[in-house]
């Protein structure tokens, strides 16, 4: 450790990454060329539950086996030719906490020089809540993919039951018709939830059976059928849609050949496969927007971790504040993500009604207005007239829904608005009936054709795309409204701002 054993030089350390790092979110470590960790900030402290200090200690111990022992000679190369990248390209990192539990990571080198001796600082970032979200896509795509299989395989085994058990054909029916297109026998279990048998239908036309609009075609098709080519196509009647395999057959060789006809009701189904339609998009949607919404913070974070110490050690403190405030707003944007997932899954399984508290409503949107402010653009105003007078009373309601709201609406409006613009809030107590909250913003707007998939879940605007979200917080506020019995509604136009309005019921008064 030539450089770094006298007392003097490992304060300076110390001071140099207390300065830079050590309110730091990651975990930074910084290492000899022997592998001893020299500093550790108190993140990696943290994140490596370690309650003793973990300068002293090698970089190795902080590695689970077998990849340990492979780690002494990858360290050695990489001080051959120390550069700044990403550790592990194309594999999966896992590091080891004094507690012998093990968590994946992401590890970002930077070379340093202290004094001629050759340092190594590491940003270490604790990844198990995104792998948590991958491992729960991939779940959730092998379920997907699990039920077209199983639903395949049902509808294989029911083709062969219809061939062999007509009387008793679910979901449609199975007939012969002539070459008239006239019934000779018709069997299934829609005949008989409809009262009809065989002999109700022998003689009568099938085009009759269905709309006028589809007789001509299905006509036609069926005509081609008794020419030899075998037909299969789709209908929808009744309200609903059945598929039809018609084939030539030939009783007798002597006879004319008669159309076999396989109907059956595929509505279920088909709405089920949209559904998965709609489950694989939203799949998607997540997969892409999450990836997007990391990847830019992280980056973030990564140059401007690089870059406060290319100023540190040209001794530019105020730009080293600078890109610190970056990496600390790219960490708050990270975990506002994370707080918008979790609040998602938080709404499949919490009971609502169990978590009515006594609140002033007033109060607890002033509080919120309050944290917002904090959190605006340059130069934007919030202008707020709450009714404050009727807000001292005492009501049964969600602290957390009526904070998620306004919080969601505000961030909003801020992010779509210009610098220097003003946010109008206003909360109204119409005595006896209902309360109504607006959240005003002189923004960009929405589009007529966006208004109305604004609060489904992942979606953007296209032409906001480029301001960083995950399109998750109308979704949130529409489900934080539904669970105070309110509606929401939204007033926009291009370039002339938006105002989002929420209606919901006054809640039952508490009494002291």
């Amino acid at each position: 450790m030539k450089g770094l054993a006298d007392n003097d030089k490992s304060t300076d350390l110390a001071e140099l990454g207390e300065a830079l790092v050590g309110g730091a979110s990651e975990g930074i470590l910084i290492a000899n060329r022997t592998g001893m960790i020299v500093y550790a900030n108190p993140a990696a402290h943290t994140m490596f539950r370690c309650s003793e200090d973990l300068r002293g200690s090698l970089v190795e111990s902080l590695i689970p086996n077998p990849q340990r022992h492979h780690h002494e000679g990858l360290r050695g190369a990489y001080h051959e030719a120390p550069s700044h990248r990403r550790m592990g390209q194309g594999r999966e990192l896992h590091a080891l906490r004094r507690d012998d539990t093990i968590m994946p990571v992401e590890i970002s080198l930077t070379p340093l020089t202290l004094d001629g001796e050759q340092l190594t600082a590491a940003m270490v970032i604790d990844i198990s809540e995104r792998k948590a979200l991958e491992n729960q896509v991939l779940r959730l795509n092998k379920l997907l993919e699990q039920q077209v299989l199983d639903r395949t395989r049902e509808l294989n085994r029911s083709q062969l039951l219809y061939r062999t058990v007509a009387r008793n054909y679910p979901n449609g029916t199975i007939f012969v018709l002539d070459e008239d297109l006239c019934y000779e026998f018709a069997e299934g279990k829609e005949l008989f939830e409809w009262n009809l048998t065989s002999e109700d239908l022998k003689g009568s036309s099938y085009l009759d059976q269905l709309p006028a609009n589809l007789r001509a075609e299905v006509g036609a098709r069926l005509q081609t059928v008794l020419a030899g080519s075998n037909q299969s196509f789709e209908v929808e009647h009744h309200g609903s849609t059945y598929r039809l395999n018609a084939v030539s057959v030939q009783i007798e060789s002597a006879e004319a050949p008669r159309i076999l006809v396989v109907e059956q009701n595929i509505t279920e189904a088909k709405q089920a496969l949209e559904k998965e339609r709609q489950l694989n998009e939203l799949k998607s949607r997540f997969v892409s927007m999450a990836s997007h919404e990391f990847r830019t913070p992280l980056s973030t974070i990564s140059s401007s971790a690089d870059l406060a110490q290319q100023h540190s050690d040209r001794g530019n403190s105020g730009r080293v504040e600078v890109h610190l405030e970056k990496i600390k707003g790219a960490v708050n944007h990270l975990v506002s993500i994370l707080d918008d997932y979790l609040s998602l899954e938080r709404f499949q399984t919490r009971d609502w009604n169990a978590d009515r508290e006594p609140l002033s409503v007033a109060q607890t949107i002033a509080a919120t207005l309050d944290k917002q402010r904090g959190m605006l653009r340059r130069g934007q105003v919030i202008v707020s007239d709450l009714e404050a007078q009727a807000g001292t009373d005492l009501e049964m309601s969600h602290r957390e829904a009526l904070q998620g709201i306004a919080s969601n609406l505000i961030s909003n409006a801020s992010k779509y608005s210009e610098e220097g613009t003003t946010i109008e809030v206003v909360l109204r107590r119409h005595e006896g009936t209902h309360w109504t909250l607006s959240v005003k913003d002189h923004g960009v707007g929405i589009d007529a054709s966006d208004q109305a998939a604004i609060f489904n879940r992942f979606f953007r605007c296209e032409k906001t795309s480029h301001i960083p979200g995950t399109g998750v917080g109308l979704d949130l506020v529409q489900q934080y409204v539904a669970s105070l019995d309110g509606i929401i509604s939204v007033e926009s136009s291009p370039g002339n701002g938006s105002t989002f309005t929420v209606k919901w019921p006054i809640g039952e008064q508490h009494y002291i």
